[in-house]
């Protein structure tokens, strides 16, 4: 499915009809002529069905039930301690946490969970790895390391971590004093791990939190302080619905603090881990937001590495998005980065900056060259086609380029092609003809 023909109808998400993962998007293809169909919010598959589904209130129930059973591992005294770490297990086939049950004896489980376990989840939970819902891939130590370096010095007290349960653990284990973290995410089986003041069950991709109760606890975490959203979300999704949800909870923000007379533009300060290559589209939906230039590391992707066989030439492609100003991100201490005094920012050793174009242009972990034809930088791969009036590869067809920023209907810009005015132009002309029947 060409995800360019496609759009994402963003409007009223509360009165579309909802599927298991809470409100469905509707979503308008683009083929000839429009055709509209709701699909599941978190793996944007069909949805047949336009009421809810009646079992909704009991799977909320028993993961409430089992929050409150196992979410105090962290709280738990000096005497008690020794006894649950001695005596807890984790089961693989039942997705649950237990201490001294019986019932599990055919069942994959991992036994005698240490302390350290019990703290870290994500080193217990076995990921789950599907670009396309889930894409449950954790950031290596360094980055953590990088990460909540900067943070501290941003003298953030607050954090949102949307799908980054890896970093929410390492706040909650290493810097608790300082940062008050709650996870976001849709693996329901960090109910096990934590309470309901520190994880709630949540689909990022229409804003929705499965247990209503919990949606108090976000807004009182979002009534004071100074907060930083870290979303990382699987790289399949689309950006569109993601930017709504961050103008959502910023909005929610702005209620809660009596705010909603300041500016409607406004977004909470975010992180937002995604490839370098979805910038336009991540542009396009939240302008405010630039790319920093720091290769985020993952420890159980393969390619999104700097470690092992399969890692990439030119590190990882996933970049940070943010709405904080660049020149507040001091990479000072680690290794790979310089300071560029002309753009006032920290970028990769690789990223030279251009006179011609007044900043440090590289964007994919190589020094890009200036096309003076062009006026801007390209890929040192590329080399300027005279016919094709751009730079390109080498073994390119000449006139097959198609700009990003035109219409996909008529190839004029200014437009997307389900606004385009000749869009019903073409479609009543198909209407006017007559079909041939097959014999």
């Amino acid at each position: 499915m060409d995800s360019t023909c496609i759009d994402v109808v963003i409007n009223d998400l509360d009165n579309n009809p909802q599927c298991l993962h809470g409100p469905t998007l509707l979503f308008r293809r683009i083929k000839g002529k429009a055709k509209e169909y709701y699909a599941c919010a978190a793996c944007r598959d069909h949805v047949k069905t336009q009421k809810p589904f009646e079992n909704y209130s009991n799977i909320i129930k028993s993961l409430t039930f089992q929050s409150n059973s196992y979410s105090d591992k962290n709280k738990i005294d000096a005497d008690e301690k020794d006894n649950i770490v001695s005596n807890s297990s984790y089961c693989y086939t039942c997705n649950c946490l237990f201490v001294n049950d019986n019932n599990h004896s055919e069942c994959n489980v991992l036994p005698n969970l240490t302390l350290h376990q019990l703290t870290y989840p994500t080193e217990v939970i076995i990921p789950k790895v599907d670009s396309k819902m889930h894409a449950q891939y954790f950031f290596s130590k360094p980055t953590l390391d990088d990460l909540l370096s900067i943070i501290t010095r941003l003298k953030i007290n607050r954090v949102l971590c949307i799908g980054t349960p890896r970093i929410h653990e390492f706040i909650v284990n290493k810097f608790k004093d300082q940062i008050t973290s709650i996870l976001l995410d849709l693996d329901k089986n960090y109910f096990n791990f934590y309470n309901r003041n520190e994880f709630i069950w949540y689909n990022m991709f229409n804003n929705y939190i499965f247990d209503k109760e919990q949606k108090e606890i976000l807004m009182n975490h979002l009534c004071c302080g100074r907060i930083l959203i870290l979303l990382d979300p699987p790289f399949g999704g689309r950006v569109e619905p993601l930017a709504n949800t961050l103008k959502l909870l910023s909005k929610s923000f702005l209620k809660v603090n009596n705010k909603l007379n300041g500016a409607m533009d406004f977004i909470l300060e975010t992180f937002w881990f995604f490839p370098y290559y979805m910038e336009q589209h991540i542009i396009r939906n939240l302008p405010e937001f630039k790319m920093f230039d720091y290769k985020v590391n993952y420890e159980n992707h393969s390619s999104f590495t700097n470690t092992g066989n399969r890692k990439r030439k030119f590190g990882s492609p996933v970049r940070i998005f943010t709405n904080v100003s660049l020149s507040k991100l001091n990479l000072k201490r680690v290794t790979g980065y310089k300071y560029c005094k002309s753009c006032n920012y920290w970028v990769s050793n690789e990223n030279r900056h251009c006179n011609e174009c007044k900043f440090c242009t590289s964007k994919d972990g190589r020094t890009w060259v200036h096309c003076f034809k062009c006026s801007k930088c390209v890929k040192p791969s590329y080399e300027h086609c005279d016919t094709c009036k751009r730079c390109c590869l080498n073994d390119h067809v000449c006139g097959k380029f198609q700009p990003y920023e035109n219409c996909y209907h008529c190839h004029l810009p200014g437009h997307k092609k389900n606004e385009c005015p000749r869009l019903n132009e073409n479609k009543f002309e198909r209407k006017g003809k007559i079909k041939k029947r097959k014999l």
